[in-house]
């Protein structure tokens, strides 16, 4: 296997995967988010999570209530996934200024259901669960919200805000593992087009998305304009890039569920990855770096 987001290596018939997920980028609960980034890599190869540890560096000058806060927010997140926290390292360190956690999970799954993100052939269906920009938008609600009261109001800012709560895509990770998927992206940093160009790329296909098809939620549309911020570059955490050989099936169990499921595009023959807009094509191009750098605290 190449250019996963994951590790793994068999006992017996069972595939054990792997990731490590570090959150250095401004989040309002890193704790949260570094787990989460973590389980997400992992349920993309159909595992179910078994534990995490994490390794915490510190800067000197933060306070001790922060370092508190962040190991209960991880806490939080694993204590919702039926799985502890089985170790880790804490230290404090000189030159750096906010926190780093770095998050490892580990799961199971038997080698034959596993999913490999390498399977996707040309004339492949790509749907989306939910919506992109979730977890990037609930940050900005947080880290922008004194610049952003002066245009939206309380209750607009606090739905951005529950973004956060809708960032794990465990469930449609495992509906899609029984559809037989060919491929599993978590949309994560680098947005929506950083996902698409990373699928394409690793199967060497091409692309063409319909870009009004693509779900993004008004809040995440406004506050991205009001911020200059391109959305479909934005942090994507809770959304799901799936890519199946036909997505009716696919979309049928997801609906089933109650989780939200769009057809974005298909699969190509040729190298082209090419973004349609009505009537109007271009072409989609490599992202440098997430939207949410623009940020800091």
């Amino acid at each position: 296997m190449k250019q996963l987001d994951y590790g793994s290596f068999t006992i017996n018939d069972t595939q054990v995967l792997m990731s490590s997920q570090a959150v250095g980028y401004p989040a309002i609960t890193p704790g949260r988010f570094a787990v989460y980034s973590a389980l997400n890599n992992i349920v993309c190869g159909g595992a179910v999570p078994s534990a995490v540890s994490l390794t915490i560096l510190f800067p000197t000058e933060a306070p001790e209530q922060e370092l508190r806060a962040l190991i209960k927010e991880a806490d939080e997140a694993c204590h919702e996934n039926g799985i502890a926290i089985v170790g880790g390292h804490t230290e404090i360190v000189s030159g750096i200024r906010e926190p780093m956690i770095v998050a490892c999970a580990a799961g199971t799954v038997e080698r034959a259901a596993m999913v490999v993100s390498s399977a996707v052939q040309p004339g492949m269906d790509l749907v989306v669960s939910k919506h992109i920009g979730l977890g990037g938008t609930a940050i900005l609600a947080h880290l922008q919200e004194a610049r952003l009261l002066e245009r939206y109001s309380a209750p607009f800012l606090d739905r951005a805000k529950a973004f956060e709560q809708e960032i794990s895509i465990r469930r449609e990770a495992q509906i899609a593992a029984t559809c037989h998927v060919a491929a599993m992206h978590d949309v994560s940093l680098g947005g929506i087009y950083g996902a698409l160009w990373e699928l394409a790329d690793r199967n060497h296909v091409g692309l063409t998305i319909d870009l009004k098809a693509i779900p993004i939620r008004q809040e995440t549309v406004e506050i991205s304009e009001y911020l200059n911020v391109n959305p479909y570059k934005l942090f994507g955490a809770g959304s799901l890039l799936m890519a199946t050989e036909s997505a009716e099936p696919l979309m049928d169990a997801l609906a089933a569920a109650g989780i939200e499921a769009t057809v974005i595009g298909h699969t190509t023959d040729s190298n082209d990855r090419i973004l349609v807009t009505g009537e109007e094509q271009r072409f989609l191009e490599m992202t440098q770096s997430d939207e949410l750098y623009k940020f800091r605290r």
